[in-house]
């Protein structure tokens, strides 16, 4: 099974340099669609075929959600978005701004062994 992933993953990242890089507008627009209904397949099925558009979305733009989308999101990252997760909590950790979303955060990286550099 292990080799099948790693031949769906070399996949969907050659097909992504194939591509222009969709931008942060797009990813936003269906990140945003996606929190308010994960049941929204189109969504979904975006985001899930453009996993270094919303990495780098994760990375240089979460601050354009709002405090209660970037916590919805923290809730569900280790789920719907594993290639990216503990990169964007060990980021976050340090830069949240809001203090429910760092308070998830913290709780988070508890259970995944990371502590908060702001303790």
């Amino acid at each position: 099974m292990k080799a099948w992933d790693g031949i769906l993953t070399f996949a969907v990242r050659f097909a992504e340099m194939l591509t222009p890089t969709p931008n942060k507008d797009v990813v936003l627009q269906n990140l945003q669609a996606f929190l308010s209904n994960v049941s929204d397949r189109k969504s979904a099925g975006w985001l899930v075929t453009h996993p270094m558009a919303v990495k780098d979305f994760f990375r240089d733009h979460l601050e354009l959600l709002t405090a209660p989308e970037r916590f919805q999101l923290y809730g569900m990252m280790e789920g719907f978005f594993p290639h990216c997760f503990m990169d964007v909590l060990t980021s976050r950790l340090a830069v949240e701004s809001d203090d429910k979303c760092l308070e998830l955060l913290r709780v988070i990286g508890k259970m995944q062994g990371i502590s908060s550099p702001r303790d």
